[in-house]
């Protein structure tokens, strides 16, 4: 099956604070926010961290103001497909 063929499962829009990453040095932010983001997905879906998928948009968009000035929260898509990958997409602003 290729990646077309998956069907989604599950499907929330989150909004994720990022504030614990501010805990950490400047330099570190954008990394301790994208751990988070796993963590949280990790909690919450019931998923390892090998199964979970960020979005290449998701990641231009926390590395955007660069590694020291992050976002203070985001709002993402969490989508889990039928072979148990969950995919974190950045959401639409409509």
């Amino acid at each position: 099956m290729s990646n077309s063929e998956e069907r989604v499962i599950k499907e929330n829009f989150v909004v994720l604070p990022l504030r614990k990453a501010f805990r950490w040095s400047r330099t570190n932010r954008v990394p301790s926010a994208i751990r988070n983001i796993k963590k949280y997905v990790k909690r919450h879906f019931k998923v390892s961290d090998h199964q979970i998928i960020i979005s290449q948009k998701l990641n231009e968009i926390l590395w955007r103001r660069g590694k020291k000035k992050i976002l203070r929260k985001i709002r993402v898509l969490v989508q889990q497909t039928d072979k148990q990958v969950v995919k974190v997409l950045p959401a639409n602003r409509d």
